[in-house]
């Protein structure tokens, strides 16, 4: 008698409802989606331009090229300003930087996709699909920048979709 080995990854499951969950809020509250988005990307550099400058400061007499971590740390920190003060302007620039990297996120889905078929792997067809719709979504946002809210909850619903199916069908991928 065989038994079938029924193992979901509950983690891929969870994770892939909470991308549903957020999608879904970021669709209903655009504007505050943005902001936030502006903001932690703002607090992104300002924590990497303190560490470059932190760096700089510890290490200055033994990095030869010293001078460039202290010009990333005051550009970081440049940058992280302008965020915080002109959180539009980085709304206007913000839809083709996730769109480059939505559409690099696609294309390597798509090449993953392969790998799987060649292994056997039965769920390759959704991958090549979750692949292609996330390219297409990166190639829409530099179409139709001002739809970035949208396309982000559209990416997240379809990435949250595919870790549950990937998730419920564990023992069947590996």
């Amino acid at each position: 008698m065989t038994t079938r080995d029924t193992t979901k990854n509950w983690s891929m499951i969870v994770g892939g409802l909470l991308l549903v969950f957020f999608a879904l809020v970021a669709a209903l509250f655009p504007g505050l989606t943005l902001v936030s988005i502006t903001f932690i990307i703002a607090a992104g550099f300002l924590v990497a331009g303190i560490i470059d400058l932190m760096t700089y400061f510890k290490q200055r007499k033994l990095i030869e090229t010293s001078g460039w971590v202290l010009a990333y740390a005051l550009i970081d920190i440049l940058i992280a300003l302008m965020l915080f003060f002109h959180p539009l302007a980085a709304a206007f620039v913000l839809p083709w930087l996730v769109g480059f990297f939505v559409l690099a996120f696609g294309l390597f889905e798509v090449a993953t996709s392969f790998v799987l078929r060649r292994a056997g792997a039965q769920l390759w067809p959704w991958t090549l699909c979750s692949g292609a719709a996330g390219a297409l979504l990166g190639v829409g946002l530099f179409v139709w920048p001002s739809l970035l809210v949208y396309y982000l909850a559209f990416f997240t619903i379809v990435r949250g979709i595919s870790l549950i199916v990937m998730g419920a069908n564990f023992n069947r991928i590996v």
